[in-house]
């Protein structure tokens, strides 16, 4: 393969992406259908990101998911840029501490994705704690009975 091939194959890479991830913040931001249970929203933006693993494979068509998603999440007020630097920080740390430790790499996806779980869960419990759908827990105190005296 030429250096011109390469070039060629990377720039196509690189166009293929921006253009799959333009598409998924598109379909994921005009077409939303709320759902009330979860508080969230279904939309047309995941076929999109099914579509770009395959055209992209997993690599650059995970990219182009998390980017054009994240996106449309910060455009649409359900995330906001600090949550992401944060979670991008936290990735790397975990990343680089895997990596330091000598620990198989093929550990760090599944720390990571152990961390989201936890974020995501907390992130979740905070809303509707929020909402007003978690009660907070009365004390052992406020449960027993006052006797007058």
């Amino acid at each position: 393969m030429s250096v011109y091939e390469k070039e060629s194959r990377k720039i196509r890479t690189m166009v293929l992406t921006a253009l799959l991830m333009a598409l998924i913040l598109v379909l994921t931001f005009a077409t939303k259908i709320p759902i009330p249970a979860s508080q969230g929203y279904i939309h047309l933006g995941d076929c999109m990101i099914f579509m770009a693993v395959i055209v992209l494979g997993r690599k650059y068509g995970t990219i182009a998911a998390a980017v054009g998603s994240a996106l449309a999440d910060i455009m649409g007020g359900y995330g906001d840029v600090s949550g992401a630097v944060f979670g991008a920080l936290l990735a790397g740390i975990v990343e680089n501490m895997i990596v330091m430790l000598n620990i198989n790499t093929n550990y760090s996806q599944a720390v990571q994705g152990v961390i989201i779980v936890l974020a995501v869960a907390f992130n979740v419990y905070n809303n509707r704690k929020s909402a007003g759908l978690i009660k907070p827990r009365k004390k052992k105190a406020e449960l027993a009975p006052q006797q007058e005296g």
